[in-house]
């Protein structure tokens, strides 16, 4: 059983679970559209799908410097808070 690195805080986790729930629809999304058809909307959800991920990388970038995690990938079990690294 692997051992978490750190946990985070309830609204810590629930901000990354919003930005990780966010950045999933957009993906599907652009699965669904027609490139030919839709350019115009996928162009805004691309826009809207790289500004998700720097949030997302961001928050792990701010939370391994707030609890000094080494550096790693990392993921978070949203059921527990904690983090770990693969």
């Amino acid at each position: 059983m692997r051992q978490p690195i750190g946990q985070v805080t309830p609204e810590e986790c629930r901000a990354i679970y919003r930005l990780h729930e966010r950045l999933s629809s957009l993906r599907e999304l652009l699965l669904c559209l027609d490139p030919e058809a839709d350019a115009a909307l996928i162009g805004r959800v691309n826009v809207d799908r790289e500004r998700t991920q720097a949030r997302f990388d961001g928050w792990w970038t701010d939370m391994a410097a707030k609890y000094s995690w080494p550096p790693s990938s990392y993921e978070i079990d949203f059921e527990s808070a904690n983090i770990y690294t693969h």
